[in-house]
């Protein structure tokens, strides 16, 4: 809202970049209408997550995306991580691919009852590179992958500790969609939610 002097209050400005100073929120859902993981929506997300943290008290994320880059959303991971305060995240809508990565750093990880999660194999996109480069990527996507294994194998073995890899690969093999309640019996998430705030 502008004041009398054209000029806006911080709050609402914050607000348009998903920052909401009142209620500690911040909305993970990008910069355009797709809400996809890329450079942009990470780094807006970090300086959003750095302007909230200067207070100890919790954060917290609404997340909506169909994923996106790996090492991005790596990096969003690891930030979110290191941060003191406690931080939960509900999914409002899709935490697809890394989107469900990034909601594991929570401490609280919640989702409204008609939201999904999604698990799967990344693309991998190596054309127009000499071969040399292109092994070089793919031992890269296999450090990821791996890395991704063990953020997921450490959230289903808190639930069932005798789930194997073997099986979590069998589910990557495809897209293997989960309901809010499926999410919930595997324990990709803590609870279900009514409210996203």
């Amino acid at each position: 809202m502008a004041k009398k002097d054209g000029t806006q209050d911080l709050s609402d400005l914050l607000y348009q970049y998903g920052v909401d100073l009142r209620s500690r929120i911040l909305y993970l859902d990008g910069n355009d209408s797709e809400g996809e993981v890329d450079r942009s929506m990470v780094l807006q997300a970090i300086k959003g997550l750095s302007i909230l943290a200067q207070s100890p008290e919790p954060l917290h994320i609404i997340l909506n995306t169909p994923g996106g880059d790996t090492d991005q959303g790596f990096a969003l991971y690891d930030y979110i991580k290191q941060l003191p305060n406690e931080v939960s995240i509900t999914v409002l809508g899709n935490a697809h691919s890394m989107g469900v990565y990034i909601l594991q750093a929570a401490d609280i990880r919640r989702i409204t009852k008609h939201s999904t999660i999604l698990l799967h194999d990344g693309e991998n996109r190596f054309g127009g590179h000499n071969r040399r480069t292109v092994h070089a990527w793919y031992e890269m996507t296999k450090t990821w992958d791996s890395w991704a294994d063990e953020i997921i194998l450490e959230a289903l073995r808190e639930k069932d500790p005798t789930f194997s890899k073997q099986k979590l690969q069998s589910w990557l093999s495809s897209d293997k969609i989960f309901t809010a309640e499926q999410a919930l019996e595997v324990g990709l998430v803590d609870e279900i939610v009514e409210d996203a705030k």
